[in-house]
């Protein structure tokens, strides 16, 4: 008998959707044993084979262009995940300064007013303004803005990777990728460092499509490009850096190259984006008066143990006494640090790789190995 697949698609849909009621039901019914390291042990194994049969499926019915049923099974499936901290009353994924911003989105309902020692208000301002509109306590909304920014993670890491992808398979390939935990605590950090990296793929979809040549989306992405960098200032210190760093890449790559392929593969930006987010930053970080206060206390500090305290002996004692080997020291900066070393190490080696090809470049390459 020959089998329909439409058929065989279906059942796997009514799978999908029994694995997802049955976890929601393992989820609403969990009866937390108090305070545990590990809290993904309060679940059977079953539970986790259920969550990694309905990605698998629905990204296969995804590719059998079953898009809308796909995408729903793997939105659910993501929600469950990112559900779990909150089922069983955690408040804190990370190093627990969580709570304090639970108190800063109540202090900004109350009073609306910002705590002097807030340099980044961009989430709680949010968090402040959910718990007003609809009326939640400030505690709920701490669970709420992880699972908004996480799903606004996979939305622009699907725009933005469609901006360099037509194939409709691999577009449906994207949406299924888009699914998976890059950012791993962080999709469930209610932190504003988490929050906005979790908003970069958007906001470098919005940044492209302001620098695209389509003349229908100049105006209304312009707009929307000038007000999110005007937020990023507001948002965290990392967050400006890092968008600092990706303006000067374009920035200089546009300089230094005149073939009309090469700014295909990074196109330009005019200076003008980077002097706005330069002066929103510098402006904030005069009004706001902390990080000019903690960054003249640290260079004064540097200066007096300069000549006083051997630095390099004392952190040579502190390292020896942890008694890491290397490969200790490795696993512990890969754990802390791999997010943003090895993503870096891959763009330079296709760097390298683009550049490899120019004649300049190669020629370069082999006067020094030769000399």
């Amino acid at each position: 008998m020959k089998v329909n697949k439409n058929q065989v698609l279906s059942l796997l849909s009514i799978l999908c959707f029994v694995l997802l009621m049955r976890t929601a039901l393992i989820l609403y019914f969990v009866e937390p044993a108090g305070y545990v390291i590990d809290i993904y042990s309060m679940f059977p194994l079953s539970f986790y084979v259920g969550l990694i049969l309905c990605y698998l499926i629905g990204s296969f019915l995804l590719l059998n262009r079953k898009k809308v049923i796909g995408t729903l099974v793997l939105s659910i499936n993501h929600l469950e995940i990112l559900l779990i901290p909150y089922m069983l009353g955690y408040y804190s994924m990370g190093r627990a300064d969580d709570m304090s911003y639970i108190g800063e989105y109540l202090q900004i309902a109350n009073s609306g007013h910002i705590a002097g020692w807030n340099i980044y208000p961009a989430s709680h301002i949010i968090g402040a303004g959910i718990s007003i509109i609809s009326n939640i306590e400030p505690h709920l909304v701490s669970f709420i803005i992880p699972v908004v920014f996480s799903f606004m993670f996979t939305v622009g890491a699907y725009l933005f990777s469609r901006i360099f992808i037509s194939t409709e398979n691999l577009k449906a390939l994207l949406i299924a990728s888009s699914f998976i935990l890059y950012l791993g605590t962080y999709n469930f950090l209610n932190v504003p460092n988490a929050l906005f990296f979790a908003f970069m793929p958007l906001y470098l979809y919005v940044m492209y499509s302001y620098i695209s040549e389509d003349s229908t989306r100049k105006i209304p992405f312009s707009i929307i490009f000038v007000l999110t960098t005007l937020l990023i200032p507001y948002t965290h210190p990392f967050v400006v850096f890092f968008v600092m760093m990706i303006f000067l890449c374009h920035i200089l790559f546009t300089s230094i190259t005149t073939k009309k392929l090469d700014r295909s593969i990074i196109p330009g930006l005019k200076t003008n984006a980077f002097i706005l987010l330069f002066i929103a930053f510098f402006t904030w970080f005069f009004y706001q008066g902390r990080l000019v206060r903690d960054l003249i206390r640290s260079v004064k500090s540097y200066i007096n143990e300069i000549g006083r305290d051997p630095i390099y002996e004392w952190t040579a004692q502190k390292a020896g006494a942890v008694g890491f080997d290397i490969s200790d020291w490795v696993q512990m900066l890969t754990f802390f640090y791999g997010r943003f070393v090895i993503p870096t190490l891959i763009i330079i080696a296709g760097l390298i790789f683009i550049y490899w090809k120019k004649v300049p470049l190669k020629k370069l390459i082999l006067t020094i190995v030769h000399i």
